[in-house]
C-alpha cells in the first residue's frame, strides 16, 4: 500500500482506483495547455493539407517521406482528440501513462517527419530542368513543389515547438 501525505499531513491511500467517474486521476493542466493543444491541432492540419497537396501534385506517385509526414499528422490529430475528449468528457477513459506515451511518440514522429521532409527537399527529384541545344524546359511545378516541401519541413519543426511537455 502506497501512501501520500498531503500538505496537512493527512495520509491518503495512493493505490486506490476510482471507477465512479471522478476526475481524481487526471492531472490538472493549466489553461495554457488547452491553447497549446489547439495550436498543435491547427499546425497538424496545416501539415496535413500541405503534404496532401504535395502527394496530389505528383500525380499518384508518392514518396515515402510524404506518406510518413501524412501519418504523423493524422496520428497527432487522433492523439489530441483522445487527450482532450478523455480529459474533459470521458474521465474514465483517461490514462496518464497513455497520454505521456502518445505525446512522446508524437515527438519522435515529428522529429523524423521534419528530418525526412528536409532530406526529400535536399535530394534530387524527378522534377528537374531539362536543357537541350536550342531549348531549356523547366517544369514550373518544380519550384512550387520544392518550396512546399521546405514549408512542410519547417512547419513540422513548429509542431515540435508547440508539443506540450509534462
Amino acid at each position: 500500500m502506497a501512501t501520500i501525505a498531503d500538505k496537512n499531513n493527512i495520509t491518503v491511500d495512493a493505490t486506490q482506483t476510482h471507477t465512479d467517474g471522478t476526475q481524481s486521476h487526471i492531472v490538472g493542466m493549466p489553461k495554457a495547455y488547452f491553447s497549446l493543444r489547439v495550436i498543435q491541432f491547427f499546425v497538424a492540419v496545416v501539415v496535413l493539407g500541405l503534404v496532401g497537396h504535395l502527394i496530389s501534385a505528383t500525380f499518384g506517385g508518392t514518396f515515402g517521406q510524404e506518406v510518413f509526414a501524412l501519418v504523423a499528422a493524422v496520428f497527432t490529430l487522433i492523439v489530441i482528440l483522445y487527450g482532450l475528449i478523455a480529459e474533459a468528457y470521458q474521465p474514465a477513459t483517461y490514462n496518464l501513462w497513455a497520454v505521456l506515451t502518445l505525446d512522446a511518440l508524437m515527438t519522435v514522429f515529428w522529429v523524423v517527419a521534419m528530418a525526412v521532409l528536409a532530406e526529400l527537399r535536399a535530394a534530387e527529384h524527378p522534377f528537374t530542368e531539362e536543357c537541350g541545344y536550342y531549348y531549356c524546359y523547366f517544369d514550373g511545378a518544380n519550384s512550387v513543389y520544392l518550396n512546399q516541401l521546405a514549408a512542410a519541413a519547417g512547419i513540422s519543426g513548429l509542431e515540435l515547438y508547440v508539443q506540450p511537455n509534462r
